[in-house]
């Protein structure tokens, strides 16, 4: 059974989303399946409840820069031609452009999820993500995987 926040959340799962995909023009609908958002749901709701009642105590989040980036690794193929050949060349040459442009102004970090020891009162990490851009990293998922590692590494999980 849903409360109200993982009813809000499942509504905003279930919303149709819809893709550009430019090499074609066109706009793609995709929705998530009712059973798959009502289990984020709950997951979601779980970790956010778990994780307002634990925040800074037991586990915290962290945001760090990421000195050890590379433009060639935060790329990947995504402005290769030749990966994209439906793309024209000049458009992604361009898209490069500013996307080197958003990384040099907003800079690219990690998220780490930590927990204190209860015994020294020192912080653990307990998972960590790195290579988004700005705040690329709100909502992204893997927000929510390192909580959740975090409450399981605490021993809260199953609170």
């Amino acid at each position: 059974m849903l409360n109200q926040t993982a009813l809000k959340i499942y509504k905003e799962i279930r919303k149709p989303r819809y893709d550009f995909y430019a090499g074609t023009g066109k706009v793609y609908q995709h929705q998530t399946d009712a059973r798959t958002a009502y289990e984020q749901a709950l997951r979601q709701d779980k970790i956010n409840r778990l994780w307002e009642r634990y925040e800074d105590d037991r586990v915290r989040l962290l945001i760090e820069p990421d000195y050890d980036m590379s433009i060639e690794d935060l790329e990947g193929d995504t402005f290769n031609p030749l990966a994209n050949p439906d793309i024209n060349p000049r458009k992604l040459a361009q898209q490069r452009k500013e996307f080197i442009e958003k990384v040099n102004q907003e800079g690219v970090y990690g998220i780490v999820s930590q927990v204190k020891c209860t015994c020294c009162n020192t912080w653990i990490t307990a998972d960590s993500v790195w290579g988004f851009v700005g705040d690329d990293w709100k909502d992204s998922g893997y927000d929510l995987d390192c909580m959740q590692s975090a409450l399981e590494k605490a021993d809260l999980w199953e609170v």
